[in-house]
């Protein structure tokens, strides 16, 4: 089975990014395909020991406000 695990930035380091790697860790243990999907990327590694079979994608490799200048929601 696959499983995507989304998450707003996972270079942060915070709590939600730790969850999400021991989540994506454990899962890969019970022999699921897992692959973390992070919206943004504003530092360069990730906080938190990932196993190496487990890929990450990115959206936006810029910081979240060089994102909304480039791309308003609205006019």
């Amino acid at each position: 089975m696959k499983i995507l695990l989304l998450i707003g930035d996972i270079t942060i380091g915070g709590g939600a990014e730790r969850v999400v790697i021991n989540l994506a860790n454990a899962l890969f243990e019970l022999k699921y395909n897992v692959k973390i999907f992070s919206f943004y990327k504003q530092g360069q590694d990730i906080a938190y020991e990932l196993n190496e079979n487990i890929k990450i994608d990115y959206l936006y490799h810029k910081s979240k406000t060089d994102v909304k200048k480039e791309k308003p929601l609205y006019k």
